[in-house]
């Protein structure tokens, strides 16, 4: 079974896309996490001013319930 230049050549081209295709969605995943932690971080945040007004209404409502 003889192996020919262009076959060669074929094995070579699609062995290259494929190792940049796994760097570019391995690049896209990376950057994907980074928005994920910043994301995850705001979501924090805002989930602790809405933690600390629903106390503030809550003392507010015990304290008129104590008049």
């Amino acid at each position: 079974m003889p192996v020919e230049l262009k076959d060669l050549i074929a094995w070579v081209v699609l062995a290259v896309g494929v190792v940049g295709q796994f760097f570019h969605l391995k690049g896209r995943v990376a950057l994907i996490e980074a928005r994920q932690k910043d994301l995850r971080a705001d979501l924090k945040e805002s989930l602790e001013k809405i933690y600390k007004k629903l106390n503030h209404i809550d003392r507010k409502l015990d304290h008129k319930a104590d008049k």
